[in-house]
């Protein structure tokens, strides 16, 4: 078997195929680590156990017209200063940790959300509620780019595999692309962006949607989208994917909101696995260093787990400290994995299954920055903030 096959034949799955030709138009406790189970045998009935099932063809809209301006920038100079970790109007103070530091930004509405490391040696965020693009130096220096419309909730953050800033839009329906020196580019798509994006292997950026412009209604689309600006549609049936990452078998995985697991092939073939284990609901994913993919869940009862899949396709999970979910992930160059929750924590867990956890007021987006350091975004504080690895 080749380096990075992922094997799958032992897991329940629903095939969505998209066909050939498709139409074209113009437009800190240890955790008890459990044993990997044998997952169920295929079965070939009804799409919930497992049936294949065949739905529509892919939507292609090609030729899609571009329009480019340059973004008001505001520079700021940010604190850097531990204490800035209560930083909202109202609600209780969350006590200052002395390894994670903040940097203010310049408007307390602004509600940033993801953020990725630049080709630039920067780091680069959405600010969702202000309808604007940031970058931070890893010394604490803010330039924020605002948007115009037509965009107006930027929310995840890519580097395109053109060296550029890619942004979806939660409440519109153009894709944005912001160059480093802060030129912006709308591609109108024809549908929401509200998921977070990533870079296929093929070159392309994909992001998932549950509506389009012409029929509010829609199912669930995983969307593909080319730097030259053509669009490709695959349904995915009623179900909303709510992050992606590319696995170690060259594919696009996917968590979804109702608890299953989605592999999507370059060539629009979506598959779900899992359905048949109850989960309530599957947040954050991340690839790890061996190639397995890791993904919060939740389970009957409220509380949440973080499951993994084997590059030879087995299912392991592990439990989460108490009162803890799992929204966003990343995994450091150490191979601990770090991630962001529902409420006010960033967790890390170790290789050996130590957790360690950070208050943070409202922690979202996480990555590692060009420092080699954990960089979060904090939605409620109104900042961006780093966790130095050495410190941890």
């Amino acid at each position: 078997m080749a380096a990075g096959t992922l094997v799958l034949a032992g897991l329940v799955a629903v095939t969505i195929v998209g066909a050939a030709n498709p139409a074209t138009h113009v437009a800190s406790r240890h955790p008890k680590h459990r044993t990997p189970a044998a997952l169920d045998t295929p079965s070939t009935d009804a799409p919930d156990s497992g049936g294949p099932v065949t739905t529509d063809l892919p939507t292609t809209t090609t030729g899609v017209e571009h329009t480019t301006t340059t973004a008001r920038v505001t520079t700021t100079d940010s604190v850097d200063d531990p204490s800035q970790t209560d930083l909202l109007d109202d609600g209780p103070p969350i006590t200052p940790d002395p390894k994670i530091v903040q940097y203010a930004l310049a408007r307390k509405n602004s509600y940033p959300q993801h953020i990725v490391a630049g080709p630039d040696g920067a780091l680069w965020f959405t600010e969702s509620n202000t309808n604007a693009i940031g970058r931070i130096t890893t010394t604490g220096d803010i330039k924020e780019f605002q948007l115009t419309a037509p965009f107006q909730t930027p929310v995840d953050i890519v580097v395109g595999p053109d060296n550029a800033l890619w942004f979806t839009d939660a409440n519109g329906t153009s894709v944005g692309r912001i160059t480093t020196d802060g030129h912006v580019t709308a591609y109108p798509t024809g549908w929401e962006s509200y998921s977070p994006m990533v870079v296929g292997p093929d070159g392309a950026l994909w992001f998932s949607t549950s509506a389009s412009v012409a029929n509010p209604s829609t199912a669930s689309h995983v969307i593909r989208l080319t730097p030259a600006g053509n669009v490709t549609a695959f349904a995915v049936g009623d179900y909303a994917i709510h992050d992606l990452v590319v696995g170690a078998d060259g594919n696009i995985w996917g968590t979804e909101t109702t608890g299953g697991l989605w592999r999507i092939t370059p060539a629009g073939v979506a598959t779900r696995f899992l359905a048949d284990r109850g989960f309530t609901v599957s947040s954050g994913i991340a690839k790890g260093p061996d190639g397995r993919l890791w993904f919060g869940y939740g389970v009957p009862g409220g509380s949440q787990e973080l499951g993994y899949l084997t590059p030879t396709g087995d299912f392991g999970h592990v439990a989460l400290p108490a009162n803890v979910g799992v929204w966003q992930m990343v995994f450091s160059p150490n191979g601990d994995l770090w991630f962001t929750t529902e409420d006010t924590k960033i967790v890390r867990m170790t290789p050996a299954g130590d957790f360690t956890t950070y208050d943070v007021e409202r922690p979202c987006g996480i990555t590692i920055g060009p420092d080699g350091n954990i960089w979060f975004t904090n939605d409620l504080g109104y900042s961006i903030g780093r966790i130095g690895i050495a410190d941890a």
